[in-house]
Order: C-alpha cells, then sequence, then structure tokens
C-alpha cells in the first residue's frame, strides 16, 4: 500500500508532497534533500495529512503528479520538494548501476532539444533551490574546496595560442573603468608584461622563474 501525504512544518510553515509504503507515514518523516535538511534546522514540529492510499504504483503517480501540477511543488517557495512525486525515489539498484556504469558514455543525440532544455530548467531551478539554504552552501562549498585543495589548476603551466591572446585582446579593448585601466608592469625575472592583481600572485615574488633558481 502506498500512501500519499503532505506535511507542513508548523513553526515554518514549509509543506512537502511526498508517499511511503509504511503504515505509520506521520511519523515518517520524509526522504527529501531539502526537506530533511528543514527539519534537521527546525525539529520535526509537523503536522500530516493523508492525501490517499493506493494499491499500485501507477495509481500513486497519477495523483501523486496531479498534486505536484495543482501546488506546482518544484517552483514554489512554500514546498520544499525539488521534484515532482511521481512514486519514482530511492537509491539505485545494483543492476541499475551496473547498466548505468556500462553506457556512461551514451549517445546524447537521443535527446532532443526540447527534452534538453527542459532538463536544464528543472536543474536550474533545484540548483538555485538548495543554494539559497545557507547551511547547504557553506557545507557545499568546504566540500568544493577541500576536493580541490593541493590539485594543480588545469590552466597552470598551458600557455594560451597567438589567436586567443589577440581574441580576449579585442574584446576587452576600449572598455571602461578601474578594472582595464591598471597600469602595465613587467615582472623582473621572466620579463611577463602585464596588468592587475595576478601579475603581483604569479610573479615578482611569487614567479615560478625566481622559484626554480632556488631549488
Amino acid at each position: 500500500m502506498y500512501n500519499l501525504y503532505l506535511k507542513t512544518h508548523n513553526k515554518t510553515n514549509l509543506k512537502y508532497l511526498g508517499y511511503t509504503k509504511r503504515e505509520d507515514y506521520d511519523v515518517y518523516k520524509g526522504s527529501g534533500i531539502y526537506w530533511k535538511r528543514h527539519i534537521k534546522k527546525y525539529g520535526y514540529d509537523v503536522e500530516t495529512e493523508l492525501l490517499g492510499s493506493f494499491d499500485d504504483l501507477a495509481k500513486l503517480k497519477q495523483h501523486g503528479t496531479h498534486f505536484s501540477i495543482l501546488w506546482n511543488v518544484v517552483d514554489s517557495n512554500d514546498f520544499a520538494n525539488l521534484k515532482t512525486e511521481e512514486g519514482i525515489s530511492g537509491n539505485y539498484g545494483d543492476e541499475t548501476r551496473r547498466k548505468m556504469s556500462e553506457n556512461h558514455n551514451y549517445d546524447t543525440k537521443r535527446w532532443d532539444n526540447c527534452a534538453r532544455k527542459i532538463q536544464s530548467i528543472l536543474t536550474t531551478k533545484r540548483n538555485k533551490k538548495l543554494w539559497a539554504d545557507p547551511e547547504h552552501k557553506i557545507k557545499r562549498s568546504l566540500s568544493i574546496s577541500k576536493s580541490l585543495k593541493g590539485k594543480p589548476s588545469l590552466y597552470i603551466g598551458i600557455p594560451r595560442s597567438k589567436e586567443v591572446c589577440e581574441k580576449i585582446s579585442k574584446t576587452l579593448m576600449g572598455r571602461q573603468g578601474a578594472k582595464y585601466n591598471m597600469k602595465l608592469v613587467i615582472c623582473p625575472h621572466c620579463k611577463l608584461e602585464g596588468k592587475g592583481g595576478n601579475m603581483k600572485r604569479y610573479h615578482f615574488d611569487n614567479c615560478k622563474t625566481l622559484k626554480g633558481s632556488n631549488l
């Protein structure tokens, strides 16, 4: 039996549309990422309304989709849902993971432009909703910083071609403001000419040529 429910937080009035096979659906806290983070912060002070109980997944999907569209749960700031509630959730099984791994380099051309655009819009909305949460922003930023720590930049040591340099120069030519009117300086060690903070950051006392001579 699938139980489709609507949870409303009594303190913040944030809502969450979900489903569970458990009979104690009012005790079940829900599995949404944004929703779980919300109740962790404000506590599980929630009122649960049963929207319907269904014998098969098809009926659950039909009613879940209906309420998702009716209340616009993905776009609405009143809801914690990051996707429509269609009865498709949980972790991938081992067989599914194996197939996904084998088809990692699948042909993306089988997605038409309309499907790509819809997926892009949904992903952007989901990410904006997640990053609006200060806790998620700090946690995610620290995670990214930790994963990149000690790794060399992909662009360090890769010189730009003459064509690329000319294109950048042409694009920036004529622009106004302090950012583009900086004084031209020359590194005394590698003789590179440039403007802005990156010159002091990567040249002068921090020049690679200088560091190499001390090895």
